[in-house]
């Protein structure tokens, strides 16, 4: 174990000392005895000790080698995680313990139900150190499975029990002590599964549930990867706010896979489907314009992707840390880029727009996170009224039902700065993360690329004025387009698109004054909307400050 040498020992005592304690319980359970009883629960002080015996030795470990290296230091994580699981396991044994005192009929218990749970059980126990001094992916997985198997096991003897409760033939209190007995030993199988993910975390250096495990072997499976899985560098890239796990994956031993790395993405099957249909349509409409397929993986609850981990810079990282000569040259392929994409894709008729139908769809966890906002009240000043933020929001949904954009384009349909790479040595611009990809307005792309500036909460005077450039540069251009294509209705339906933008963003700001920059410019556009469509005016005459769009730090 390296640097936590002096760890093994008492490891190697509580995953002894819980193997015990369940064999204890399986004696009990068989033939109870005040003797057994007494020896079970005499033996949880000293479980309790070790446990922060090994939690006060890892804590002193880490601060004793502020050097200490990845592997090692995750390691040390995965004894804190494994020794309080063990931990509970053997609290969940004394529970058990408890429930056999209210049993009045043993023989409800069939050994034929309980035995097959406390051997699973006891041969993952029996696997723990092992795995954990091996790096053994395929012990681990082992004590990750005995999870699926208990909880089947379990429902085998509920379904028996909950049959005998209705058809009343037993007693229902000695039927509900049987079943909390079987749903305890269940419930081990839970803590084994933590246990058995801790030792994956140790091997592969990132927290992977054994499920996504599953997918992401598959997935490279598919793929045509034939080495070994732990020759897989899996580096999870943490900040999706998509509900989906994604991370880097690179090749570090023998086997078949490309030589450069990867983008492992896997979530909820129709999301993981939808971008792949969407990679493929843009590959062959503008192709190099986003990451190759190589792989896919679909299950019922899960699916996932592997694609091609583009080379170059992010544009959020580009605008802050590029010098400016790079920059402007970013923005000019960018622009040249989307262009090129939205007039070849380009369709003449009108398409409905419903920017705040979005907004609203987001507008729970708007109020979630800043109630103070998403539920502000009507306000009187004398006969001067403001509509809460509510009925705000539905008055701008009614005259949003009269405005069409006049013609459609293929958008990204998530247009923020970090699925934008740009390859300066190619001169290119890509595309990543095009699960809401569609045919729509192209004001909506605009106005999440312009708000994801606004929004970065960077509040240094020179890094905020190259964010009001950037976002300067973009609206200037997308005012330039509008005019070719003698699009009339673009700033109205712009403002419409910011109002959404600002206002959901919300949502993913902590600082409270920040957050109320985003809120003050989503309730001054909407107001703006309001008091346009209470006069009847037509849309192509409405137009909003552009100073909306900087902030000055």
């Amino acid at each position: 174990m390296g640097n936590i040498d002096g760890i093994r020992e008492n490891f190697k005592f509580i995953v002894s000392e819980t193997q015990m304690q369940v064999h204890r319980i399986y004696d009990f359970v068989k033939h109870p005895t005040s003797e057994a009883y007494e020896k079970a629960v005499n033996r949880e002080s000293y479980i309790n000790n070790l446990k922060m015996i090994i939690e006060n030795k890892c804590y002193a470990c880490i601060h004793a080698h502020g050097d200490m290296d990845t592997r090692s230091l995750n390691r040390v994580r995965a004894v804190l995680s494994i020794t309080a699981n063990l931990e509970r396991i053997c609290d969940v044994c004394i529970n058990i313990l408890e429930q056999m005192g209210y049993l009045a009929e043993r023989r409800i218990l069939r050994d034929s139900e309980y035995s097959p749970m406390f051997q699973v059980i006891e041969e993952s126990l029996d696997l723990v150190s092992r795995a954990l001094e091996e790096s053994s992916l395929p012990k681990a997985l082992r004590i990750c499975r005995s999870e699926y198997i208990l909880d089947a096991l379990y429902r085998s003897s509920f379904e028996r029990l909950t049959s005998l409760i209705n058809s009343s033939r037993e007693g229902a209190g000695n039927c509900i002590t049987a079943i909390f007995i079987y749903r305890y030993l269940e419930r081990i199988g839970d803590m084994l599964l933590n246990v058995g993910e801790a030792i994956l975390f140790a091997v592969l250096g990132q927290r992977i549930k054994i499920e996504q495990f599953d997918s992401l072997r598959q997935t490279l499976e598919n793929s045509g990867y034939t080495g070994a899985f732990e020759n897989i560098n899996f580096q999870a890239i943490w900040g999706s706010r998509s509900g989906c796990r994604i991370g880097k994956i690179e090749n570090a031993g023998e086997g078949r896979m490309s030589e450069h790395a990867s983008l492992y993405k896997e979530g909820a099957p129709k999301k993981i489907l939808r971008e792949k249909e969407n990679l493929e349509k843009w590959d062959a409409l503008f192709p190099g314009s986003v990451p190759r397929i190589y792989g896919y993986n679909a299950d019922e609850d899960r699916s996932s992707l592997l694609v091609e981990f583009l080379s170059g810079c992010g544009f959020d990282d580009l605008i802050i840390l590029r010098d400016g000569a790079t920059v402007a040259n970013a923005f000019f392929v960018l622009e040249k880029t989307i262009q090129h994409i939205w007039e070849k894709t380009l369709d003449p008729g009108p398409v409905a727009v419903n920017f705040i139908q979005q907004l609203q769809q987001r507008y729970d966890e708007v109020r979630q996170v800043h109630p103070e906002f998403a539920q502000r009240s009507r306000l009187s000043i004398g006969k001067a009224h403001v509509p809460s933020v509510q009925s705000l929001i539905e008055q701008c949904r009614e005259y949003e039902k009269n405005l069409c954009a006049p013609f459609s384009v293929l958008i990204h349909g998530d247009f923020n700065t970090n699925n934008i790479i740009y390859d300066h040595e190619e001169q290119i611009v890509r595309f990543i993360d095009l699960y809401r990809s569609k045919q729509y307005d192209y004001v909506q792309d605009v106005s999440v690329f312009l708000v994801s500036n606004f929004r970065r909460p960077i509040f240094d005077p020179l890094l905020r004025g190259r964010l009001n450039r950037g976002i300067s540069e973009f609206h200037s251009w997308a005012l330039q387009f509008a005019r070719e294509k003698e699009d009339e209705t673009m700033q109205a339906r712009m403002a419409f698109a910011l109002a959404r933008s600002f206002f959901t963003s919300i949502r993913f700001e902590m600082n409270q004054a920040f957050a109320g920059e985003l809120f003050m410019r989503a309730a001054f556009l909407l107001e703006s909307i309001s008091a346009h469509g209470r006069t009847g005016g037509p849309w192509q005459t409405f137009t909003f400050p552009p100073d909306i769009l900087y902030y000055t730090a």
